[in-house]
């Protein structure tokens, strides 16, 4: 069986999440693995990094507690500061990102979507708080190992 790669991962933890399975093991190991994970524009991890992060970001948001609070501290002003705003005179801002990934292929409106959900989690999603993974005890119970290739 093939490994699941980062973009599986942040995308089955969030339906998991969805369905009400945050406390699956596989949710649990996912989130463990995105722990230090942070958004950076400059030199993304990610091939197709706006879908990753989007995906994380409802992960993490989901998640709550410390876990969205680091990922809020990050990616909320990383995202504001690279969006794109045009001004004319005499005519509305008009703002967009262009992702910073090097197989992003879809454009500036695929990408200014992706963003923009991202900063409508406060908004538009109720969180789940599935599982504070911060308790140790919980860590020690359960030993969940998942592999991610980059």
């Amino acid at each position: 069986a093939a490994k699941p790669n980062a973009t599986d991962m942040t995308a089955v933890t969030d339906c998991l999440q969805l369905v009400g399975m945050g406390r699956d093991p596989v949710v649990r190991a996912s989130m463990v693995a995105l722990d230090d994970m942070i958004m950076n524009w400059e030199k993304p991890e990610f091939e197709n990094p706006v879908y990753q992060w989007h995906f994380i970001t409802q992960a993490k948001f989901h998640q709550g507690g410390q876990t969205w609070n680091t990922w809020n501290k990050s990616f909320n002003p990383t995202l504001i500061k690279n969006q794109v705003v045009e001004i004319e005179e005499g005519k509305k801002d008009c703002g967009y990102w262009i992702s910073p990934g090097r197989n992003e292929k879809y454009g500036k409106v695929y990408s200014t979507a992706f963003c923009t959900l991202m900063l409508e989690n406060y908004y538009a999603w109720r969180p789940l708080r599935s599982v504070n993974l911060n308790d140790s005890e919980e860590k020690k119970q359960e030993s969940v190992s998942i592999t991610v290739d980059h």
